[in-house]
C-alpha cells in the first residue's frame, strides 16, 4: 500500500505491507464443445454469483510439487481461425492462499 505523504523524507515513496494478491491462472487449449470440463467452466463463469471451487494445478514431472487454490471463473474466451481449431483461454481468479504440496 502506498503511504507517501509530503511529510515523506526525501520525497521517497512508502509503503505498508497489504494483502497479498495472488492473481489470476490463465490455461488454454483446443476448444471441443462436448467436453463436460469446458462446459462446466462456462456455466460457472455465467453463475452469479461466480462459483469458486477447488483446483490443483499439477507440473510435469515424478518430484514437481502441485499446487491447490481456490478460485472463480474470471473470464472464458474462444477464438477460430479458419483454417485452424477453434481455441479456448479460460482464466481463474485466485481467492485465498494457495497451498504448494511436497509431492502430487
Amino acid at each position: 500500500m502506498d503511504v507517501t505523504n509530503q511529510d515523506s523524507a526525501g520525497r521517497a515513496k512508502e509503503f505498508l505491507i497489504g494483502d497479498q494478491d495472488f492473481g489470476e491462472v490463465t490455461t488454454n487449449g483446443n476448444y471441443i464443445p462436448a467436453d463436460a470440463v469446458l462446459a462446466q467452466l462456462i456455466t460457472d463463469r455465467d453463475a452469479n454469483p461466480p462459483l469458486v471451487r477447488t483446483y490443483r494445478v499439477l507440473l510435469p514431472g515424478a518430484a514437481a510439487p502441485a499446487t491447490t487454490f481456490t478460485a472463480f471463473v474470471s473470464g472464458f474466451d474462444r477464438t477460430a481461425d479458419v483454417t485452424g481449431a477453434i481455441q479456448y483461454a479460460v482464466r481463474l481468479r485466485v481467492t485465498g492462499l494457495p497451498v504448494e504440496d511436497a509431492t502430487p
